[in-house]
């Protein structure tokens, strides 16, 4: 297994046991979809590809959810690079 650019990433993906990023979109996608409370909700495997890229863009708020939902923390701790002032979860309640 090549270890991508976005190590972080990576590393909690692997640690759930994900070793594909096919596993990995449709856990997100699940995650999302009950955090979302959106049925069918999905990311694509093309986007998490692009997300353990070695400049990943950063998600939208609907992904960002997605991904607290799946790995327990938001982008800015999973690798994403920068920060993105104004850009939030889509959770009520979460805005700093």
């Amino acid at each position: 297994m090549r270890t991508p650019a976005n190590e972080r990433l990576f590393v909690a993906r692997t640690a759930k046991w994900w070793f594909s990023q096919e596993k990995a979109a449709e856990e997100i996608s699940k995650a999302g979809a009950a955090a979302l409370g959106r049925p069918g909700y999905a990311i694509s495997v093309r986007t998490y590809r692009a997300w353990e890229s070695k400049n990943p863009p950063w998600p939208r708020p609907d992904q960002a959810t997605a991904l607290r939902a799946a790995f327990g923390c938001g982008p800015e701790a999973l690798g994403f690079p920068g920060s993105r002032e104004g850009m939030f979860d889509s959770l009520p309640g979460l805005r700093g």
